[in-house]
């Protein structure tokens, strides 16, 4: 999430100079901060240098906040010298940083943390209670197992950053955790792709096909299937609160902003009302309690999250939150990225009868029904499907790092404040030719499927025979390809992710002849353009789509 600091005062000056008034508004706002800035806060000989902007601490605060894409791709250039560049947002210093810098973020540190940032998203986006809010605030004992250094007295029930953590970890990140989820996600998704037509062809934009069936699976393997069969609008209502997340971070209030509001309040009592009957229906005493899959509260995950959030003493504002920002987080990304990748496929027919081949290696027939389905095992390995997916991710995803300093530290001539705020773009590194950029006909800015793909001599184990084999290999860092983040914060649910987008993407190939007819505008026109990455997304993790693209599909089996 790219948001990090409370901006109410100065969205709200920045909402008013968009409705009316923009001259005195805009003068009023521009000599208040820049006189009070400049009177504190002097540039010091040992600082990064700054991007400039002709009214100080007012234009790149106005860019951060309506097009963060454009003022990253500004100061690109001057982070690609010094390695290290500052802006000022509304008085406070951001670092927007490259290279080893990125390296020291990922690393367990006690000169800076996320903490900060993760409040503001308990706070603005889940709409944890205040009561709550306060509770990870006072806990500064760190996620980890072992309390941080000062903090070993902290009891273990006020430990609430690493139980969320060890949640994660116990429930969420473990092989068999992931693989029970995905293969109840596979059921769900067969099932929503039953329902198309066998052996007829059926005009659609696959994107809004996506939007709507793997949010149906996505959500029933998690969360189980009472919450949809209570709430049949409940995925419309979800993709309306996505719409509009970037504006519930800033955090603005009611009376200035109130439609995102209401937006996650129709959300918000959707989920409520359904863990009212949940906790009615549920016996915690019966077999279902430890089991992998039910279809009231869904996984073990989101079983736990429930039991563990009751348990804890937190109101119930803040259990439904909980709940909520786990289908938020599980489909905001997953579903756009399958897009992108789909839509590649649909461009190139050539490259779309490569990978069906390829995902078709992995079939097998299930022993107890006699269906096809896929070896997980064997498809998350295939060298083709991995660097479609990998790509994908490259181009697509862009969660912008962030980390508050807790002490200044020293990056190479400059000192670095305390209490500024880290940031490390990922398309600086994810764009970068001479990481992505060896094949020239192939520059880094474009999608390429065979990117991470090498060809190798091997012999063949019954023959002995010599041929060639596809490999998937990734040569970047960790520092260098940071779709889910990285450190103690990365996405607790990329495994999971991994998983149903490449299974998604085998599902749909294998399963169907598919023709492109014409992109589509949001409006349901015909495009001439091709799709773009939706900007406003930008920081907050995977870009989605500008456009549809309009197919005729027809299922093979």
């Amino acid at each position: 999430m790219a948001q990090f600091i409370d901006w109410r005062p100065a969205a709200g000056r920045m909402v008013d100079l968009a409705k009316g008034h923009w001259l005195v508004t805009a003068a009023c706002l521009g000599l208040a901060v820049a006189f009070a800035c400049a009177a504190r806060l002097g540039r010091r000989a040992d600082e990064p240098p700054s991007l400039p902007e002709w009214l100080p601490f007012v234009v790149n605060t106005y860019r951060y906040m309506s097009d963060r894409k454009k003022l990253m791709d500004r100061i690109r250039p001057l982070v690609s010298r010094h390695k290290v560049a500052m802006l000022w947002i509304i008085g406070k210093p951001v670092y927007v940083v490259s290279g080893d810098i990125v390296r020291m973020m990922f690393r367990s540190s006690e000169s800076m943390n996320a903490d900060n940032l993760s409040l503001l998203i308990l706070k603005n986006l889940q709409g944890l209670s205040a009561e709550d809010v306060a509770k990870f605030a006072n806990d500064k004992s760190g996620r980890l197992k072992t309390p941080g250094r000062g903090h070993e007295h902290v009891p273990a029930d006020q430990r609430y950053w690493a139980a969320n953590h060890d949640l994660h970890h116990d429930h969420l990140l473990p092989a068999e955790a992931t693989a029970q989820l995905a293969r109840s996600y596979e059921t769900f998704f067969t099932q929503r792709l039953e329902m198309q037509p066998l052996g007829r062809w059926v005009t659609l934009g696959i994107h809004d096909v996506l939007k709507r069936d793997m949010v149906w699976a996505a959500t029933s393997s998690l969360c189980g299937t009472l919450l949809l069969d209570m709430y049949p609008d409940f995925i419309a209502a979800f993709w309306d609160l996505d719409s509009v997340i970037d504006k519930l971070l800033w955090g603005l209030p009611r009376w200035l902003y109130p439609g995102p509001l209401r937006v996650r309040e129709k959300v918000f009592g959707m989920c409520g009302r359904y863990l009212e009957e949940a906790f009615k229906r549920f016996d915690w005493d019966g077999p279902d309690a430890t089991a992998g899959w039910e279809p009231i509260f869904g996984s073990r995950y989101a079983r736990e999250r429930a039991k563990s959030t009751r348990d804890a003493g937190f109101t119930w504002q803040s259990r439904i939150s909980f709940h909520m920002i786990s289908i938020i987080a599980l489909n905001s990304n997953t579903t756009p990225v399958t897009a992108w990748a789909m839509f590649e496929l649909i461009k190139d027919p050539s490259l779309f009868e490569a990978l069906r081949a390829e995902v078709e290696t992995s079939l097998v027939s299930d022993p107890e029904t006699g269906c096809r389905r896929f070896d997980t095992s064997r498809l998350l390995t295939l060298p083709l499907l991995q660097s479609v997916y990998v790509e994908t991710l490259r181009l697509h995803v862009a969660v912008l790092i962030t980390r508050q300093l807790i002490e200044p530290i020293h990056v190479g001539p400059y000192q670095l404040r305390k209490g500024a705020w880290l940031q490390a773009p990922p398309n600086f590194s994810h764009l970068d030719d001479a990481l992505w950029g060896a094949d020239s006909s192939h520059p880094a800015s474009e999608f390429w499927a065979k990117r991470h793909v090498v060809e190798e001599e091997t012999e063949e184990a019954v023959t002995g025979q010599r041929i060639q084999k596809q490999k998937f290999v990734m040569e970047a860092r960790p520092s260098e390809f940071f779709p889910f983040g990285g450190g103690h914060t990365m996405c607790p649910g990329r495994n999971l992710a991994r998983q149903e987008i490449m299974m998604t993407i085998a599902m749909i190939v294998s399963r169907f002849d598919i023709e492109f007819v014409h992109w589509v505008d949001k409006n349901g026109g015909i495009s001439t353009g091709l799709p773009r990455d939706d900007t406003k997304y930008y920081g907050f993790g995977a870009m989605p789509p500008d456009r549809d693209a309009r197919i005729r599909w027809r299922r093979r089996w």
